[in-house]
């Protein structure tokens, strides 16, 4: 019988909770002690919600089961740049847009009021697309090892064949999968907090070519994980990421703080 290894479960657990846990807390911290303003924080968890959870990835799904043309260029990388990057960067920076638009009707925008709605929009698509998946993925990698995944997967109504490709992929995971995905939020953390400000600063100043700045920039990040992803693996992927977001944010930071 194919098990989990221990090591595979404990880096479950740890990406676990500083993908639900450590953000809920932190998200308490900052906001008891108003480092982060209330209002945008909670309008930027709403624009995560609203334009990926409600809208835009029901939406694929929808398109990928209706249409078999949609679902193998999908599939493909330039499919996956024009689809994945391009949707995901309009849908998310319009919700930041909408968001900075009702932030700057109840007050004057702030730099602080960027980073609170960046943190908020970031930290909901942590919790939700990463800390609730890998909460049950260690689910699952119990009942492997208990035993009775192959009862429950069968009783479902999924055949033998179907249940010999689900636990492949969960008994192919290895222990360092977590730690690349715990880099990749770090990367996406700040890139959200990054185009937050450009947004931000482009409602501000009324220069909305940043808004489409954002747009463009949130293709590139996407792409860049397609790309480099194909031909150089994962870890060069998110080390490539992470110094693209970090030295963004660092720009970005400089530029327009002390417009913004």
């Amino acid at each position: 019988m194919e098990t989990i290894n221990i090591s595979v479960m404990i880096a479950c657990l740890i990406c676990v909770i500083i993908t639900t846990l450590v953000p809920l807390i932190v998200s308490i911290i900052m906001l008891v002690r108003k480092k982060w303003n209330v209002t945008p924080f909670f309008i930027g968890v709403l624009a995560f919600f609203i334009s990926q959870i409600v809208l835009r990835i029901p939406l694929l799904n929808i398109l990928s089961n209706v249409s078999k043309e949609f679902t193998t260029f999908y599939s493909s990388i330039l499919g996956t740049i024009l689809i994945g990057g391009l949707s995901a960067g309009l849908f998310e920076e319009t919700a930041r847009l909408i968001g900075a638009k009702i932030v700057s009707k109840k007050d004057a925008l702030t730099f602080k009021d960027s980073l609170s709605f960046g943190f908020g929009h970031a930290l909901c698509e942590v919790v939700l697309l990463v800390g609730l998946t890998q909460f049950s993925n260690l689910i699952v990698y119990f009942m492997i090892n208990a035993g009775n995944f192959h009862d429950i997967m069968i009783s479902s109504g999924i055949k033998e064949s179907q249940y010999a490709q689900y636990l492949q992929q969960y008994t192919s995971v290895q222990a360092i999968d977590y730690v690349y995905s715990l880099i990749e939020r770090c990367s996406s953390v700040m890139f959200h907090v990054m185009n937050t400000i450009l947004v931000f600063y482009g409602v501000k100043s009324k220069k909305y070519w940043f808004y489409l700045l954002a747009i463009l920039l949130h293709t590139i990040f996407n792409s860049i994980a397609v790309l480099i992803g194909s031909y150089c693996g994962y870890l060069v992927t998110e080390i490539v990421l992470l110094i693209f977001s970090t030295i963004g944010l660092t720009l970005t930071i400089k530029k327009l703080k002390k417009d913004l």
